[in-house]
């Protein structure tokens, strides 16, 4: 899979938690990395470029939808105190 500057991508190893926005590719120790920019929280990270999956449109709004659902959750839970 080709993966490109911009691309919205997920972490196989983190199951996709999060959704990454891709800022710069690049190479260390060997090893093709990408700088990674959150989509729904303020957060950089790096990523080794074969533990990226691009996220299709039809995933992305799936898994937004999924992260509004608990969102909501946690607030409706925090007011029963």
């Amino acid at each position: 899979m080709n993966i490109n500057l911009m691309d919205i991508v997920g972490r196989v190893s983190h199951q996709c938690d999060i959704m990454f926005r891709v800022i710069d590719i690049g190479e260390k120790h060997g090893k093709k990395i990408a700088i990674l920019y959150g989509e729904d929280f303020r957060l950089i990270a790096d990523a080794p470029y074969e533990d990226l999956i691009k996220i299709d449109p039809s995933m992305r709004m799936r898994l937004t939808k999924e992260f509004r659902s608990l969102e909501e959750q946690s607030y409706s839970y925090s007011g029963r105190m």
